[in-house]
């Protein structure tokens, strides 16, 4: 794993030189635990989506965004990210605690809405029924992730950013 994380420096290494740059490119440490953080967080667990939607492009499969998202994965992609982030803020003494303790309860409240819409996207699953509007539910949980997202991202920086 660590291989693929120099091979990704490399990579941005390659991008840099390939814009009319110098030959080396120095990234802060901020900069490169950012991006180590948006990698293993993100991308990561965001890797089966991706998969799906790679091979749905691939089989020339017909489907829209809703249909691919109409049963809650990132609602539950949500809820983990969340759980992890408070997880780090509640064992780590935050530059701001004030900030720390608003992300935290933001944090919270995403895992409780998360946690519920998944439940109920997997029970109507199971019962063979459609989600209520699949548009609707489909982009609501592409908010949440974002929103989870960023406010993941504030809780790393307040957590000093390991």
């Amino acid at each position: 794993m660590l291989d693929f994380v120099l091979s990704t420096n490399l990579f941005l290494k390659f991008i840099y030189i390939a814009q009319g740059s110098s030959s080396t490119l120095t990234l802060d440490a901020s900069a490169q635990a950012s991006i180590k953080w948006l990698f293993f967080n993100v991308i990561l667990a965001l890797l089966p989506l991706l998969l799906n939607l790679i091979l749905v492009k691939i089989g020339k499969v017909t489907t829209d965004r809703a249909e691919l998202l109409k049963d809650g994965e990132l609602f539950f992609f949500s809820t983990t990210i969340a759980a992890s982030s408070v997880g780090s803020l509640l064992f780590q003494s935050p530059s701001n605690p004030i900030f720390a303790s608003i992300v935290s309860y933001l944090l919270m409240t995403i895992i409780m809405i998360s946690t519920g819409l998944f439940a109920l996207s997997s029970f109507l699953k199971l019962k063979k029924m459609e989600a209520i509007d699949k548009q609707v539910f489909s982009d609501s949980s592409a908010w949440c992730a974002a929103i989870t997202i960023a406010l993941s991202y504030f809780a790393f920086v307040q957590g000093g950013m390991k």
